[in-house]
């Protein structure tokens, strides 16, 4: 070819370098994004290469096939009722610091090392459980460490190590992992690691296990490790690995009302109904304070009392008695003792009854009082079997029955080698029946071990109709404090007593000597079980305590208080409620504590006028308390605006928008409202929660930032949003705004080069990064500052700071770093919505654009290299050369960004990916460079290979028409997507997911965080 030739191509090319150049300028974003994400890559590879996709899928699906089900502790059966449903039953624990309870949580997302302690059947299992479901949900964010649940009574006598029990468990659920992959996991922190049990492991392993987690700790310290441990066996041997311990709390009315309503087989009504039994029998109602015990309660009361069409007993003893004859008795019943159940059930209690006995009488020396070696169990059992007049030969047989059929003793890990009662109220009951006719055995063994036998003599004075008179009388001889407390507690159990000494008793005690020194709160719990009887020793003891509160000082008058409380009945209620409207802080800690007791005295009093009713019944947070305050919502005062705030933070629980949506409470529609807040999610089937929420806006719409309730930090997201957002953006003047020059920097400070980016496209970048993380104090300053660039109203600021930390970032991120912030009441009423995807379309555009770019790259590359090779020349050699060696490391690292499990699919060695990274950023800009003249070269190679073919004009004619259609659908496709982009669903997806995650312990990934 001459020289001449080469203005043809020349002449031709230029219309296509322009027409290139076009298309560049019109993506010049999406590449600047694009190259953002390959850099952002390259910065998460470097770090650690992160678990197989597949992988964590697979292990997901295991978990909830795995983890679903909940085997009940009592029930050994092959049927529906032997097993609940762990999502749909669990109840949110709590702990608690003085008289306020909080979110155990979010308290342990934030702990890398925590021990977890409670007494048996206090849900710690559960709680371990319920997490790994919920972090198996599909909606569950993705940088979550992933979950590892062990049982650690499956290191008795096995030797493994906890690295290699790991392994074994992540391998029963679906997922191989080799040492090398586990150690890689391991060493940056990538799991997970609950370990249920630790009271689980047998004396003789104990200090292995024990010094195994504490070295595990040590030298895995990213990775997130929680222990779970009965209260009685935990004397702090994990310290100092594990620094953060956690007591859960007991169950309050709301979780006891939240358990029983999620209870399989029980309706609203018998729900209802079971609550109103349990608050008029204080002795089981603290009972259902344990969710094991509650769980029992539940059990029972659908599986007998229900279809006997009986009542709860009175009483801890009666109920006990009940459990356990209905465990018992109930293969006979049903027909199967010729089958499956063998020996008669008077024999098992026996046997029960007996090795109740012995745990009781363990030694203090002791460190385990609660289990037995199978070895002495049976041992136990041959001795009584000859007064049942059975031979040695039964031992087993008769353990294994009451082991599977009654659950009344259970095995405690795999290998049986011991065995427990699941409760030890259970084991402290059948003890205390066994001495029904021993009272001199009974004082002899409280009297070696007060604190073993304190709760048997208590049981013990109620098992019978036997006289406990003289049993009390000598106790409370002694003259020693903690004798002359049980003494009183020993009343509320008494099933007969001598009154005359009962009412002496109960005088002595409420004596200002009697009390010096005793704890307050054993002293207000002995008086209310005393008061709460309904009879007339009940109604005595009551005045009296009325009498001591209303006239009493100082300590007297405290624990008077409580103890009107703790017998929760509604006299002493309204008279609590008249001291706490005078003015009387002890009596309003008092009434609160009443739970739903309380209601109708904090609702009379919030109707006069009180706020602090309304605060009390917030406090209460069940449905019931939240009915009585929409009943202040329909005024214009401080009461309804007040109201409206509690309500707002307490919607965000899925049962109490429920039970309003099914109360028959009374709404008005005469009043002011902004229905369209609640519209988006308003059903057919709502009843009024659509006017009680569009009150509660416009309530909250009209107040002030000085006239939210302390406490109220977070409302629901549903109206945070269109109160804070999309209020604050209508109210925005017209102009557009730019950071400024001292918020540019703190942008930079997020570890951001903020010159790369324009304006508040770093500010979007910056705190993108921060969505999966505990926000850090700088964030929420530049949040602020943000804020304050776009002049939005402090009161709407406070409103939108009441969105969560994760959801709080997304609405700036999506809404706020731009020059002009967009959210309407359109888009909010759209927000629901899931608008059809302009698929077809973007399928065509790619596609279009995929091929002009394959067409460039395999043409324009093949003419290049036949030049360079001369099989097919075009141009001086050179050119052909200088553009291969641009195109091809070119089209690699876009292969390397584009395929996203490549690290995953080749396990790249962490050097390159440094190397790479590295080359990024300090090349970026020779690397734009290279793709312009890459893109130009190929164009014109292409169009040389194309000209032989058709042409030069008619070449250059399809490469431009092909670049325009190009052009012109990717432009179509992106108004599109502009037509139906809407800012808040991304928001209000993130509040969702924010929500449903909220009861995951699993924290976030260190590469996140």
């Amino acid at each position: 070819m001459n020289r001449g030739d080469l203005w043809q191509p020349l002449l031709f090319g230029t219309p296509v370098i322009l027409a290139s150049a076009v298309v560049l300028w019109t993506v010049r974003r999406p590449a600047g994004r694009l190259a953002q994400s390959i850099s952002f890559r390259f910065a998460l590879a470097s770090s650690g290469r992160p678990l197989r996709r597949r992988l964590v899928g697979r292990y997901r699906r295991a978990v909830r096939q795995n983890f679903a089900k909940h085997r009940l502790g009592f029930v050994n059966e092959h049927t529906g009722k032997s097993s609940i449903d762990v999502l749909k039953i669990y109840v949110p624990l709590e702990y608690q610091i003085g008289n306020e309870r909080r979110d155990v949580y979010e308290w342990l997302r934030r702990q890398l090392r925590v021990v977890v302690l409670g007494p048996p059947g206090a849900g710690k299992s559960m709680l371990l459980k319920h997490s790994m479901l919920l972090w198996a949900g599909e909606s569950t964010p993705g940088p979550a460490r992933l979950p590892v649940l062990i049982d650690l009574h499956r290191c008795n006598a096995d030797q493994s190590g906890l690295e290699q029990m790991i392994r074994d468990e992540l391998s029963r659920n679906d997922v191989r992992m080799s040492p090398a992959m586990l150690d890689i996991s391991l060493r940056e922190g990538k799991l997970a690691l609950l370990f249920d049990g630790l009271d689980e492991v047998g004396q003789e392993d104990q200090v292995r296990v024990a010094a195994m987690l504490r070295d595990f700790a040590r030298t895995h310290a990213g990775c997130q490790m929680v222990v779970t441990c009965r209260s009685a066996a935990y004397f702090g041997q994990l310290q100092t690995a594990f620094t953060e311990h956690v007591q859960v709390a007991d169950f309050d009315d709301a979780n006891i009302r939240r358990f029983l309503n999620n209870w399989p087989a029980m309706t609203a009504s018998d729900s209802a109904k079971l609550f109103s039994d349990l608050q008029h029998h204080q002795n089981l109602m603290r009972l259902a304070a344990s969710p094991l015990l509650l769980t029992m309660i539940a059990y029972i009361h659908t599986e007998v009392l229900a279809k006997s069409r009986r009542g709860l007993p009175g009483s801890r003893p009666a109920f006990y008695e009940m459990a356990i004859d209905h465990l018992l008795r109930r293969d006979h019943d049903m027909l199967r003792h010729d089958s499956v159940s063998v020996y008669d059930w008077q024999d098992k209690l026996a046997v029960l009854q007996r090795i109740a006995l012995t745990l009781q009488d363990t030694p203090a020396t002791q460190p385990d009082r609660r289990s037995i070696d199978g070895a002495q169990l049976v041992a136990i059992t041959k001795q009584i079997l000859p007064d049942l007049n059975m031979g040695p030969e039964h031992a087993r047989p008769l353990i294994n029955e009451i082991d599977q059929r009654s659950q009344l003793l259970v095995r405690l890990d795999s290998r049986s080698s011991r065995y427990a009662f699941p409760h030890l109220t259970l084991q402290e009951y059948l003890a205390a029946v066994e001495l029904t006719a021993q009272p001199d055995t009974l004082l002899y063994r409280y009297f070696a071990d007060r604190p073993a036998w304190r709760e048997t003599v208590k049981l013990w004075c109620g098992a019978s109709s036997r006289d406990c008179t003289e049993v009390v009388r000598t106790i409370l001889r002694t003259g020693v404090r903690e004798d002359r407390l049980l003494a009183l507690e020993c009343l509320a159990e008494a099933k007969r007593i001598d009154d005359a000494f009962a009412r002496e008793v109960i005088v002595e005690s409420m004596s200002p000597n009697a009390l010096r020194g005793w704890d307050e709160r054993a002293v207000a719990s002995a008086f209310a079980a005393v008061a709460a009887d309904g009879r007339p020793r009940g109604e005595y003891t009551f005045r009296l305590l009325v009498e001591k509160a209303g006239a009493g000082t100082g300590a007297t008058a405290r624990w008077a208080m409580a103890a009107l409380a703790g017998t929760r009945l509604p006299q002493a209620a309204v008279f609590l409620a008249d001291l706490a409207a005078e003015g009387d802080p002890r009596a309003r800690t008092a009434l609160r504590s009443m739970g739903e007791q309380a209601i109708a005295a904090l609702t009379s009093s919030a109707r006069a006028g009180s706020l602090q009713a309304l605060d009390d019944l917030a406090v209460v947070g069940t449905p019931a308390a939240c009915e009585a305050l929409v009943s202040m919502l329909w005024g214009d005062d401080a009461k309804a605006l007040r109201a409206a705030w509690h309500l707002a933070v307490l919607i965000r629980n899925s049962e109490i928008e429920a039970g309003l949506e099914l109360s028959d409470v009374h709404v008005r529609t005469d009043c002011k409202r902004l229905d369209w807040v609640w519209q988006p999610f308003a059903r057919p089937n709502s009843g009024g929660m659509r006017i009680i929420a569009g009150r509660i806006a416009h309530l909250i719409e009209q107040g002030r930032a000085d006239q939210i309730p302390p406490g109220v930090d977070q409302i629901d997201p549903r109206l945070a949003i269109p109160l804070g957002i999309v209020a604050a953006v209508s109210e925005l003047p017209a102009a557009e705004t730019s950071p400024s020059a001292e918020l540019m920097q703190e942008f930079q400070s997020l570890g951001l080069n903020v010159r790369r980016f324009p304006h508040w496209t770093a500010g979007e970048h910056a705190l993108s990064a921060f969505y999966q993380t505990t926000m850090p104090g700088r964030v929420a300053s530049v949040c602020e500052q943000i804020l304050d660039a776009h002049q939005v109203r402090p009161y709407r600021k406070h409103i939108i700071r009441m969105l969560d930390d994760r959801t709080y970032i997304e609405a700036i991120v999506r809404v706020f770093c731009r020059f002009r912030p967009k959210a309407s009441r359109e888009q909010w009423l759209a927000v629901q919505d899931d608008p059809p995807q302009p698929r077809f379309l973007k399928a065509s555009a790619y596609l279009t654009a995929g091929s002009l770019l394959v067409v460039l790259i395999a043409l324009g590359l093949a003419r290049s290299l036949g030049t360079v090779f001369g099989f097919w020349p075009w141009g001086p050699p050179a050119l052909g050369l200088l553009l291969t060696v641009l195109v091809i490391p070119v089209l690699l690292l876009a292969a390397f960004a584009f395929v996203n499990d490549i690290f995953d699919a080749f396990d790249f060695a962490d050097p390159l990916v440094d190397q790479l990274e590295k080359f990024l950023e300090r090349a970026q800009w020779i690397l734009v460079v290279g793709a312009v003249v890459s893109v130009s070269g190929l164009t014109v190679m292409t169009l040389s290979a194309l000209a032989e073919l058709l042409g030069w004009a008619a070449a250059t004619a399809l490469i431009i028409a092909w670049t325009a259609v190009s052009a012109q659908l990717i432009v179509h496709y992106r108004r599109r997507m502009a037509a139906i982009d809407n800012a808040l669903r991304p928001i209000r997806a993130r509040a969702r997911l924010n929500a449903s995650n909220r009861l995951s312990i699993i924290g976030d990934s260190p590469l996140n965080g």
